[in-house]
């Protein structure tokens, strides 16, 4: 009679730990997107929201928390570029000055 509720129970934990959603899934960070940036000629020096990367020249591909981003490359200094990425999401950001 033991063995019966033992198994019972292991039943009933298995259905909950494995069939159901985890309650920390909604917890869980967005995946990254991804920025993709060139430029004409490469070797660009890049600006995002305000911040020089220094350690970035054109081409470059930037993983990124999901949001807008005002996008800045060294040939093209007047010109901001605004891009919004998705999760999951490249996006294309070039210069042809």
């Amino acid at each position: 009679m033991r063995a019966n509720r033992v198994v019972g129970a292991s039943a009933i934990l298995f259905t909950w730990a494995f069939l159901l959603p985890s309650p920390l899934a909604s917890q869980m960070p967005a995946p990254l997107g991804r920025l993709h940036i060139t430029s004409t000629p490469p070797g660009a020096s890049i600006t995002i929201n305000g911040v020089l990367r220094t350690n970035n020249t054109t081409p470059v591909t930037l993983a990124v928390v999901p949001g807008t981003y005002a996008v800045i490359i060294g040939s093209c200094k007047e010109q901001t570029i605004t891009v919004t990425v998705a999760s999951g999401e490249t996006k294309e950001v070039t210069c042809k000055p």
